[in-house]
């Protein structure tokens, strides 16, 4: 089944700040952010070389996963190797990610205090 994910999201896919690119060539100039967001980053790894361009020096990237997810941890060596290092971590979702609704695929709510959540911040070197 195709949806448009700013769709399901509920975001209006019109808005100028609404845009789907390519995690590992990000369509923004270098430094434009000073904090990134990640919430359940599945098929790609928010804490990359690519992620660290788009952010100011010393910008901070928040990542909430799953356990089940694969990226939620990357390894100090990859982690600086990116241009990042770690802050802090903790379990469940990052309270900054606690907005809205968290559904599953089919459309289900998800109660995001009964799920084996992690959450990392990272701060860019």
């Amino acid at each position: 089944m195709a949806f448009s994910i700013a769709a399901f999201l509920a975001l209006n896919p019109g808005h100028p700040d609404v845009r789907q690119a390519d995690a590992s060539n990000l369509p923004f100039d270098d430094g434009t952010f000073s904090t990134v967001h990640a919430v359940n980053p599945f098929g790609f790894n928010p804490v990359s070389s690519e992620t660290a361009r788009v952010m100011q020096r010393g910008g901070i990237l928040i990542v909430s996963a799953a356990k089940a997810n694969k990226f939620r941890k990357i390894s100090e060596e990859a982690m600086r190797e990116a241009g990042f290092e770690l802050v802090s971590s903790g379990t469940g979702v990052h309270p900054d990610h606690l907005f809205g609704v968290m559904r599953r695929a089919d459309g289900g709510e998800i109660d995001p205090t009964k799920i084996a959540y992690e959450h990392r911040v990272y701060r860019r070197l």
